[in-house]
Formats: C-alpha cells, sequence, structure tokens
C-alpha cells in the first residue's frame, strides 16, 4: 500500500512540474527606435499583448545572446516589423517589459 501511495505522489507530482512550465508565446510588433542597446516596439494590431501595453523596451545587451541581440541592433531599422519570442510574462513597467526572451526576428523590412 506504501509503494501504491509513492507511485501516485511521483505521478501527481510530475503532472504539477509540467503544469508549471513557463508557456512560450510570441507576437509581432512595429520598431518605433533602436540603438545598441535597446529596442522600443509597438505591438501590431489585434496583438494580445497590446491589451498590456502599447510600447515595450527591449534590453538588447541584457535579455538577448550577444549574436542576436547584434543582428538586432544592426540589421532591424524603425518601422520594420518583428517577431518577438518569449516566456509569456509582461512586466508592468513603461515602457513595458517582456520576461525571457528566447527569440527575435526580423518578419518585414519597412519601406524606403
Amino acid at each position: 500500500m506504501k509503494k501504491i501511495r509513492i507511485f501516485l505522489l511521483v505521478i501527481l507530482a510530475s503532472f504539477l512540474m509540467t503544469a508549471c512550465g513557463d508557456k512560450e508565446t510570441s507576437f509581432q510588433a512595429v520598431v518605433l527606435g533602436i540603438t545598441e542597446d535597446w529596442c522600443l516596439v509597438e505591438p501590431v494590431e489585434g496583438s494580445r499583448e497590446l491589451d498590456s501595453a502599447d510600447r515595450f523596451e527591449i534590453a538588447l545587451t541584457k535579455q538577448l545572446p550577444f549574436v542576436l541581440a547584434y543582428d538586432i541592433a544592426y540589421g532591424a531599422e524603425v518601422g520594420d516589423i518583428l517577431e518577438i519570442t518569449y516566456n509569456g510574462e509582461i512586466m508592468e513597467t513603461y515602457p513595458a517589459q517582456l520576461g525571457e526572451i528566447t527569440g527575435i526576428k526580423i518578419m518585414e523590412k519597412a519601406e524606403d
């Protein structure tokens, strides 16, 4: 009987740990400003993130691996549309900040 209880507790714990895992999500945003240290973006119309904040600041040198930060800082321009993947956390600052960012890529270049 004791072994069955332990087995059930292990199964229950594994389900709970799976439920507590971070849920990765992504959204698209327009670049409003960019330097080598930060990127200011505005979520596109219809984005769930727009319900939380109208602007997000991404600290390129602190939140992203060097290679990715370099690509965005020197490859993106104002008006470009980025796809940002993160762990679903949004910090209540202004401009808002995202939790752990796992990826950013340029989806569409701004028209000249």
